[in-house]
């Protein structure tokens, strides 16, 4: 298994990440999204709902995935 990549970088309301990658031993492509060095926060806001919650970060996650396929490609 490969060591991850960072392959973007970005901010959302104030706040860094960057997306990284690498390739499992089978050869699929793993992501992830992490608060850039020395930030402390992820996806932020108030939501009345567990299920609000869990669509917005869904949503951004895919935002930032796309992204990043982009200029990974």
């Amino acid at each position: 298994m490969e060591e991850w990549t960072v392959v973007a970088q970005g901010s959302s309301e104030g706040w860094k990440y960057e997306v990284e990658i690498r390739t499992l031993d089978n050869g699929q492509v793993e992501t992830r999204i992490v608060p850039a060095p020395h930030e402390h926060m992820a996806i932020s806001g108030a939501f009345g709902r567990i299920e609000d919650a869990l669509a917005e970060a869904q949503r951004f996650a895919e935002r930032t995935i796309r992204a990043a396929q982009v200029s990974y490609a």
